[in-house]
């Protein structure tokens, strides 16, 4: 007899001659093998096309080795029941030597169903690639899991330098905890808490791939979320939970329900996204059934992993749990990685991605996995492909405002798709009728901004239902007030979101752009400059159109001029105490986030064509913004301007931009 420790991989792949010879009439396994999950359609028909016998057996079981052990325990399963027919008179010996377990079928199957749920969630949260990239397979790039840190943000971030305060929301890998440490640990309540879109299904997702791709043959894993909570309907008990999605044989079914319920089963039962499981329950029976498995009263010796957002709520599951991780999201070498095999061995140039990774505001928001894969998405479009066609690395793929409201938009269509509990909707619409919620967050932002606070404390936020749509940007958490009191302190998942809703508020409110502005010009308020950049981008047509929803269609040209009479007017003042340079500089910035053509004749009049940024530190992005002032003021109304010198040194990216005598004449 084999060991019964040889796993049903090892065992097909020592005899495979034996079971390509021996294997007869598969079609009749086919249906089944169908209705178990092993094989999709595409894969049957496969398998039908082949001619010969041996090809047909060849082809399946290369299928299987390549599944996994679950997959070919499966098979072995339904050819040792269905042996006289699927079986040589000759063959019955070889599959003699493998160790049966009454349970490892079952087992085997929820394994099946294990991939198919990462497999399902996977290709649901990459649509917007599926245009790009054919293969969207589960791919894990590590996320960084503390037990102890707070969500609260220092204050002090605005006293640093722009370039620290955005790294400081980077999570620093030291130390990090494992996914996989997840199983081992003795600890049978584990919670696991993050900010929205940080990435905790993520890491159940892996958990759930591991497992289903591991040769352990003990464990039984189950999965919920809200969806499949639902789907359980009003009669629940632990037996219609547990088999929900994946029904044992009737033969066995009652030894199984009585090994999990007595212990005598290893046990792992995964709530995901447990806030909104609580928030559809409307059964009480179903409610009471998970309650139970939660306080112990059923399946005592079972571990329980629950997720959940950061939130004041958290501290009562906190003292449920018996230890508490925080999910960071991506550290510095995750989001270099994740961008790395994304867009591995697709059409998006080297150079492309150098842009957003030396952009500190764009770099150290991709620490939130949501708000990386929207950057990825900005790559593959087909305005970036086609202009990386054209012009190779001269331009960036997409203004910063662009891409912030890609990820607005993105962050409330998953939120409409939760509360709907439906794949239909617009998202237009659902802003539409969330714009109450979204402008008291605007204002809340501003107000943060003027006051340069990043931590949010206010009544009318902790007001708003549990189910807005605050939930999609917002991270809450309680803090001391005073000795027997606490606070709910909310915060924005990244500074420069907050900066974004910022402007939103100031364009709804349009008498507050001239007093921006000259806050902007006023010491010790230059952290404004950036609110004003994302008001520029919403001039944009392409901007704008995407924001309609929220606001008139007529707005651009109403705000447009002003604003831009706003920059030339502080760019030609002496009385500002910002250097020309960084005038220059921000001036460039606002108008290539408005793609405004005719201002950039404008602003170059306005300093006589001259300006050298010989001695001035820019990153890429800066670079590109001077760049398209230029040409396009020149492409506008001096196409017979000669430029002498114009180059973009790799090394620190400086610009160096000098005209010639004869343009400095002419100026």
């Amino acid at each position: 007899m084999a060991s019964t420790k040889q796993g049903a991989r090892d065992f097909i792949n020592s005899n495979w001659e034996k079971a390509v010879v021996g294997l007869n009439h598969i079609q009749l396994l086919l249906p089944e093998l169908r209705t178990s999950r092993v094989l999709d359609e595409y894969e049957i028909s496969a398998i039908d096309s082949c001619n010969e016998r041996f090809e047909k057996n060849r082809t399946l079981l290369g299928m299987l080795i390549k599944k996994g052990n679950a997959a070919c325990e499966v098979f072995l399963n339904l050819l040792d029941k269905g042996r006289k027919l699927s079986l040589d008179d000759r063959a019955h010996d070889w599959i003699d030597h493998f160790s049966f377990d009454a349970s490892g079928p079952y087992r085997a199957q929820l394994k099946l169903a294990a991939r198919e749920i990462v497999e399902s969630k996977w290709k649901d949260s990459r649509k917007l690639l599926a245009n790009y990239v054919k293969e969207l397979q589960f791919k894990y790039t590590p996320l960084i899991l503390v037990s102890d840190v707070s969500d609260v943000y220092p204050e002090s971030k605005y006293q640093k330098s722009r370039k620290k305060k955005c790294k400081r929301y980077i999570p620093k890998e030291e130390k990090p905890i494992n996914v996989m440490d997840l199983l081992t640990m003795k600890e049978k309540k584990i919670l696991l808490v993050g900010k929205p879109g940080i990435g905790k299904t993520f890491c159940v997702l892996q958990l759930l791939n591991l497992w289903a791709e591991s040769d352990e043959d003990t464990l039984y894993v189950f999965y919920f979320d809200a969806k499949k909570v639902r789907q359980v309907g009003d009669s629940a008990d632990m037996r219609s939970l547990l088999f929900s999605y994946c029904k044992p044989d009737t033969m066995i079914e009652n030894d199984i329900l009585s090994d999990i319920e007595n212990g005598k089963a290893n046990v792992l039962i995964i709530f995901d996204s447990f806030d909104e499981i609580f928030q559809t329950f409307h059964d009480q029976k179903i409610e009471q059934i998970i309650d139970r498995i939660l306080d112990k009263s059923y399946l005592k010796e079972a571990k329980v992993i629950l997720t959940c957002r950061s939130s004041a709520d958290e501290c009562e599951l906190s003292d449920w749990a018996d230890c508490t991780l925080k999910v960071r999201g991506f550290g510095e070498k995750s989001i270099s990685e994740y961008f790395k095999t994304t867009l591995e061995g697709q059409s998006v140039l080297e150079e492309i991605m150098e842009i957003y990774k030396k952009n500190i505001n764009v770099f150290s928001l991709c620490h939130v996995p949501q708000y990386a894969f929207v950057v990825v998405c900005c790559m593959f479009n087909k305005d970036c492909i086609g202009l990386q066609q054209k012009i190779s690395s001269m331009m960036p793929p997409s203004t910063v405002t662009n891409l912030y409201v890609h990820i607005f938009r993105y962050c409330v269509g998953q939120h409409m798709l939760k509360m709907a509990c439906s794949k239909k909707g617009k998202v237009d619409n659902y802003i539409t009728q969330n714009k109450s919620d979204i402008m008291i967050l605007a204002r809340k932002a501003f107000d943060g901004i003027i006051s340069k606070s990043v931590n949010l404390i206010d009544c009318q936020l902790e007001e708003m239902h549990c189910e807005s749509i605050k939930q999609c940007f917002l991270v809450s958490t309680s803090v001391d007030d005073t000795l027997t009191s606490k606070e709910t302190c909310f915060a924005f998942l990244h500074n420069t979101m907050q900066e974004f809703f910022a402007a939103l508020w100031i364009l709804e409110n349009k008498n507050n752009i001239r007093d921006t502005f000259q806050r902007y010009f006023n010491a010790g308020e230059n952290h404004l400059k950036y609110v004003i950049f994302f008001l520029c981008g919403f001039l944009d047509r392409k901007n704008f159109k995407l924001m309609t929803s929220l606001f008139q269609e007529d707005l651009p040209k109403v705000i447009s001029e002003p604003l831009f009479h706003n920059i030339t007017e502080f760019i030609q003042s002496a009385e500002v105490d910002i250097g020309e340079e960084e005038i220059i500089l921000f001036a460039c910035q606002c108008l290539y986030e408005a793609q405004s053509t005719k201002e950039c004749v404008q602003v170059l009049e306005a300093i006589d064509f001259e300006f050298c940024l010989e001695d001035e530190d820019i990153d890429p992005y800066q670079s590109h913004a001077v760049i398209y002032v230029v040409n396009e003021a020149i492409k506008e109304k001096y196409s017979y301007l000669e430029i002498t010198d114009f180059g973009l040194l790799n090394l620190g990216y400086k610009l160096l931009f000098e005209c010639t005598e004869s343009s400095r004449a002419f100026g």
